[in-house]
């Protein structure tokens, strides 16, 4: 029997708080960001193989009384793979799941509450469930790839914005298969 297993995140995460003025967060990406979890597992009986990846990049700011503000431009390259790999002669079992790859949450109260994501680059997402065996199970999951949640209580205005004149590519895949025919296979 072999098992693998690969868990990564969080990868770049900002917080700001603050109880009176403002907070505000920001990334500027001109080269390169990569994230990966990859697991794979090979027996020749049983093989189980699950990777899983969360929070790549994240930004996080609230403020009360000031401004909560998050920005993230890119006009490089942010890239997350996760891949679960499973060949085994009897049993092969491979499991990948992403989420929240970039998550951007304001919260303010009395002012106002912006998110922003400007990009000019290229954004992919990745997700790769493989399994070969007697009996084969694959599951991909790809929960939320992108979130931007904005939220302003009492005088002030929440506002999102994801301007993309770049290339953004999300790829899920589950693929499972059998030479005798018990094979299932599930992207989600």
């Amino acid at each position: 029997i072999a098992s693998a297993s690969a868990v990564g995140g969080p990868g770049v995460n900002q917080f700001a708080f603050a109880t009176s003025g403002d907070a505000f967060v920001g990334i500027n990406n001109s080269g390169s960001l990569e994230f990966a979890a990859q697991a794979e597992a090979n027996a020749t009986n049983s093989a189980y193989a699950d990777a899983v990846f969360f929070n790549a990049v994240g930004q996080f700011a609230s403020a009360f009384g000031g401004e909560a503000a998050l920005d993230l431009t890119n006009d490089g390259s942010i890239s997350v793979g996760i891949l679960g790999e499973a060949n085994g002669d009897a049993v092969a079992n491979a499991l990948a799941v992403a989420s929240h790859e970039i998550g951007q949450v304001a919260f303010a109260i009395g002012n106002n509450a912006t998110v922003e994501l400007d990009n000019s680059g290229s954004i992919d997402l990745e997700v790769g469930a493989i399994a070969e065996g007697s009996v084969a199970s694959a599951t991909g999951a790809l929960a939320t790839g992108i979130i931007q949640l904005a939220s302003a209580v009492g005088d002030g205005e929440a506002s999102v914005t994801l301007d993309n004149r770049g290339w953004i590519d999300m790829t899920l895949l589950a693929s499972a298969g059998s030479p005798d025919g018990a094979a299932g296979a599930v992207a989600q």
